[in-house]
């Protein structure tokens, strides 16, 4: 009713006071006054037409915001509490806050929060994470699927197949954010994954970090593959479809369980490129559209035309085997975060970047263990300079002959550029995740060492390496210890 009295006066024909300018509101064609210096709340409020603000007006929420239409009111500046809080929830140009919001002339806009139920779903109170109202953008789209899971699921207990799963996600997930990627949501035994999305980090050259995380993505589970192959006896291997294009971004769900996605064809075509893997013998396919975005950056070997399933058009997709050096540089760049940026964690600048050559090994000894750094394929690691077999470290002094001991090198070896075995018993270790490849083939049948018996039986000692975070950052060599 009050709406309805407050549509009767600005459409009977009062005289507008000289100081006001003549509002309309959509969908509901409701013309008012709005004072000089009011805003658009407090006019449209004054009027009685139903304007929710969960705040009471004070820019602490976004259930107040309307749409100007095109070509209007782009000359109106923002208020400083409007301006942060359209860019913390990456609000469009044409969404404004009617808190905010002071009219110098007649304008004409669409209220976005009509009702209760709009309200709930619009009020971003107390969200741990804004989420953006919907937006049309350029993103990448990532799907990836384990290949054959169906058979692999059939020769696992149930709960050693989440296990497994969920401990994948939780890697892939740490990936997708180093590189600024968004999780969007897990289908079947895959994930679908965001680039590009304004809001959350990565917003340039989102086609670049898509390539980089999905190339990360896919060595890491080459790395897993040996452990659970002889954990379950199964081969895990993985295949990711990327493609670029316009996507509405936006929140969907009920209220309270809302989350980030995209709307579009992006998705689909992302999902079907990962399919036409299984007949193309590779694991990451990009379509044109992507490949025209980053051709100089990654290495192509090969392209194929195909008609992807559920569209009509022949396709070509690229694979895409690496990045290029200069990519490379480029992608390490845009995600590099400054370290003092970094919550709870403690980094510490142990080398100068010019005294880790690629190929060197150096020890630098902590308080409480010595971290080994090295460079291999142009990447640093950081690793505890002890073995964790028996505490023996990787680099240090020879073992002579005539000592006692059985002869030993100076320095443990590389078989891989990230992989370590140690010089004494060849375990061998994964230098990303620390995980054992290969774990004391040397030892006598009752976990004896040759030459080191008096260890006594270190079989039973397994243990991954210790590994740390490590970052070649503003000219210096820094682990997170």
């Amino acid at each position: 009713m009050q709406a309805e009295a407050g549509a009767k006066v600005a459409q009977g024909g009062r005289q507008a006071r000289p100081d006001a300018v003549t509002l309309r509101s959509l969908p509901d064609e409701l013309a008012f006054e709005c004072h000089r210096g009011e805003t658009v709340l407090e006019a449209a409020l004054r009027a009685g037409i139903p304007m929710a603000n969960a705040c009471g007006g004070h820019a602490r929420c976004s259930t107040c915001r309307i749409w100007l239409l095109p070509g209007q009111g782009e000359r109106l500046p923002l208020t400083a509490a409007e301006a942060e809080l359209k860019e913390r929830l990456g609000l469009s140009e044409g969404i404004r806050l009617a808190c905010q919001l002071r009219p110098d002339g007649p304008i004409s806009f669409k209220r976005l929060v009509l009702d209760e139920s709009d309200l709930a779903i619009a009020n971003q109170l107390d969200k741990r994470r804004p989420i953006q109202v919907g937006e049309v953008r350029n993103v990448a789209v990532m799907f990836f699927d384990v290949a054959d899971f169906t058979t692999i699921a059939s020769g696992m207990p149930p709960h050693d197949v989440m296990f497994l799963l969920n401990k994948f996600l939780a890697q892939a997930n740490r990936i997708l954010e180093t590189y600024g990627g968004y999780f969007d949501k897990t289908i079947g035994d895959g994930f679908l994954a965001l680039f590009g999305v304004q809001g959350v980090q990565g917003v340039e050259a989102p086609g670049l970090r898509a390539v980089a995380a999905a190339l990360d993505i896919l060595a890491a589970v080459e790395r897993a593959r040996p452990v659970v192959r002889r954990l379950y006896g199964i081969d895990f291997t993985g295949r990711i479809g990327l493609h670029y294009g316009e996507a509405l971004i936006g929140a969907l769900g009920p209220p309270g369980d809302d989350r980030l996605t995209v709307v579009g064809d992006v998705a689909n075509i992302a999902s079907r490129v990962e399919q036409a893997i299984k007949d193309a013998g590779t694991k990451l396919l990009i379509t044109e559209e992507l490949y025209a975005e980053i051709r100089d950056d990654v290495v192509s070997p090969d392209f194929l035309r195909i008609s992807i399933r559920g569209t009509l058009a022949r396709r070509t997709l690229y694979e895409v085997s690496a990045l290029t050096d200069a990519a490379r540089a480029r992608v390490e760049r845009l995600v590099a975060t400054p370290l003092s940026d970094l919550p709870g964690r403690r980094w510490v600048r142990l080398l100068a970047s010019d005294q880790l050559a690629e190929g060197a090994v150096s020890v630098v000894p902590q308080s409480r263990f010595d971290v080994a750094l090295c460079r291999r394929g142009g990447r640093p690691y950081a690793f505890n300079n002890h073995c964790p077999h028996s505490r023996l470290a990787f680099f240090g002094a020879p073992v002579p002959e005539g000592s006692g001991l059985p002869p030993t090198p100076a320095d443990s070896t590389f078989p891989r550029p990230d992989r370590i075995s140690c010089r004494f018993h060849e375990s061998e270790f994964d230098l990303n995740t620390g995980k054992i490849i290969t774990w004391c083939p040397v030892l006598s049948a009752d976990g004896t060492a040759p030459g080191l018996e008096f260890l006594g039986d270190i079989s039973k000692n397994e243990a991954p390496l210790e590994v740390f975070r490590c970052r070649d950052y503003e000219g210096g060599i820094w682990v997170e210890v």
